[in-house]
């Protein structure tokens, strides 16, 4: 079935728009995927910066109550601990030590003699030789912090999740040998701070302390939180502990990324405690910020700013499966269409050619055939029948015009034999220049009947390959042919041979109408005859040239044609030779 040139471009429109239609969907689901991933991003970026500004506030805060609290001596040596706990045995227990000496009052609903004695003996945090004991009675978190009262550096030993038992830390009797240190005992159930001084220890806080005491305190907590809040927050902040506390936020929440930080101050609008000072504008643009100490009593606008230079890859990366397939299926997709399409137009093209090809292959096969039948209806004549001569003249025709069609469907068989791939070559070494001295002398006789030449110059010094004679015969006769045909009405031809690169090389020059630049690429292909206009002289299947290529191909040779038209076609052959 033919289909016609306006259906044919109907399909592939609507398959072009089909095609398009999938591109720009997958486009828009990409981008949205993009767009959600980025905004997970954006909220996962948010949040990790509020976990920042808490942990920076309250560790302030709690610096300032520990500093304040630390740096009043007790007027009496001793403190008060107090312990909750609550399990199956109901136990309460109230210790009060004073000095290295301890007692406890315990109250239990059930027999525990032994672990009051153990608790009562040993309390939650002490100091022995070179180390800070410290007692866990069930499996819990526990914070321990060590202050210099001297320097007022506060820093953190112990902080993690500890099993029951007794722990140690190992601190050094140099460290601690001159000056005064706080430490403070914090877990899930009670609390103990005591104090070093000079390698011994001493209780850190009164046990008792006046309402008034009190209030002083708190008093100085406050002054001490007004005094933070007008300080310069590059002096506020240090720059060390900022970047550590954002790394580790941010890594919480999922981000393990190269990042830029800086803190906008109110003062100037200027960037202080900048990390990484080559993104500085970028940091200034930037929208992740967030203010720092946001319950401050006098409201204070530093802003905490964080710039990711690797952002959109990190965002791609995330996407990248999606969108290394979409890429992938939308390829095939395009290869398929594109290829289909060639595949139709080629199709539509080779249509074109095969009704040509059974035109000339009727036009080819009907003056032989009329040949045979008036020969045949003369041959029947009375008169004919009693000439003996008549008859063999008749009878020779009928012979040659039907070994004619003999060839014709010979050579549209071997053809489709040869494109099938079912063939087999029986090569042999066999001399170039000996077969093509023979077509040439044939050619020679056709050409000058029209008063042309036929040059032929053998200069290959190893002419040797290994063939099929026949095959090859029939590669060299048709280009001599086709040189014939084509040419104008004095030919000229030559054929020069020469060995380069361990190969012969045949060059075919002639003077005929030559190739238009358009129909060169095809004239390869099965079935394609250059057009020539109203001129009809020429007559063929569109079979030779195809033939030609195969057979070389076939043989581990190569062709190239070059021409121009109105002057000539050159047709080059290379073939490997035997050394």
């Amino acid at each position: 079935m033919k289909l016609p040139t306006k259906t044919i471009g109907i399909l592939i429109a609507l398959m072009a728009i089909a095609l398009g239609g999938l591109v720009a969907l997958q486009y828009v689901l990409i981008e949205n995927a993009f767009e959600q991933k980025e905004q997970s991003f954006r909220q996962n970026v948010n949040a990790a910066m509020n976990a920042v500004v808490q942990k920076l506030e309250t560790s302030e805060a709690v610096g300032n109550i520990f500093r304040v609290a630390v740096k009043q001596p007790p007027p009496v040596a001793s403190h008060m601990q107090m312990y909750s706990y609550s399990d199956d045995s109901s136990l309460s227990v109230s210790v009060t030590s004073s000095g290295m000496e301890s007692f406890a009052r315990v109250f239990v609903s059930t027999d525990l003699g032994m672990m009051r004695e153990r608790l009562a003996e040993r309390p939650p945090l002490r100091w022995e030789g070179e180390k800070v004991w410290y007692t866990v009675n069930t499996p819990q978190h526990v914070l321990i912090r060590m202050l210099n009262q001297e320097t007022g550096k506060d820093s953190i030993i112990v902080n993690g999740f500890k099993p029951a038992g007794e722990h140690s830390i190992e601190i050094g009797q140099k460290r601690v040998a001159r000056g005064q240190y706080i430490f403070k005992f914090l877990s899930d159930s009670t609390s103990s701070v005591i104090q070093v001084q000079n390698g011994r220890m001493h209780p850190a806080l009164p046990d008792k302390m006046s309402f008034g005491r009190r209030e002083q305190l708190v008093g100085q907590v406050v002054d001490k939180m007004f005094y933070s809040e007008q300080i310069p927050i590059e002096r506020r902040l240090n720059g060390a502990v900022l970047d550590t506390v954002i790394a580790s936020s941010l890594k919480a929440f999922g981000i393990d990324l190269p990042f830029a930080c800086g803190v906008i101050s109110e003062r100037n609008d200027s960037l202080q405690l900048i990390h990484a000072a080559s993104y500085a504008n970028e940091l200034r643009t930037s929208g992740f910020k967030a203010r720092l100490f946001p319950n401050d009593v006098f409201l204070s606008f530093n802003q905490l700013a964080l710039y990711f230079p690797d952002q959109q890859i990190f965002i791609l990366k995330q996407v990248g499966p999606l969108l290394a397939l979409t890429v992938l299926f939308l390829g095939i997709i395009v290869y398929c269409f594109a290829y289909t399409v060639r595949t139709i137009i080629r199709q539509k093209e080779f249509s074109v050619r095969l009704i040509d090809f059974i035109n000339n292959m009727t036009h080819e096969f009907k003056t032989p055939i009329s040949t045979v039948s008036v020969a045949a209806e003369t041959m029947m004549h009375p008169n004919v029948i009693r000439d003996e001569e008549k008859l063999k003249r008749y009878g020779t025709v009928i012979q040659d015009e039907n070994l004619r069609m003999k060839h014709q469907v010979d050579k549209i068989l071997q053809m489709a034999v040869l494109e099938e791939g079912t063939y087999k070559l029986k090569c042999m070494p066999v001399d170039l220049h000996e077969i093509i001295s023979k077509a040439a002398e044939g050619a020679a006789m056709q050409v000058e009947n029209r008063g042309g030449t036929v040059t032929v110059r053998l200069e290959a010094e190893s002419p040797v390959m290994n063939a099929d004679v026949v095959h090859i015969t029939n590669v060299i006769n048709n280009i001599l042919d086709n040189s014939i045909k084509y040419s104008n009405d004095i030919p000229e031809i030559s054929v020069h041979t020469e060995n380069v690169n361990g190969s012969i090389r045949i060059t075919f020059t002639d003077n005929g109408i030559g190739i238009p630049a358009e129909d060169q690429q095809h004239v390869f292909e099965k079935y394609f005859r250059v057009h020539t206009g109203n001129i009809h002289n020429v007559k063929g299947f569109g079979l030779g040239l195809s033939y030609v290529k195969l057979m070389t191909e076939a043989h581990g040779g190569s062709i190239r044609l070059e021409s121009e038209p109105g002057k000539g076609t050159t047709i080059t052959l290379t073939f490997p030779v035997l050394k």
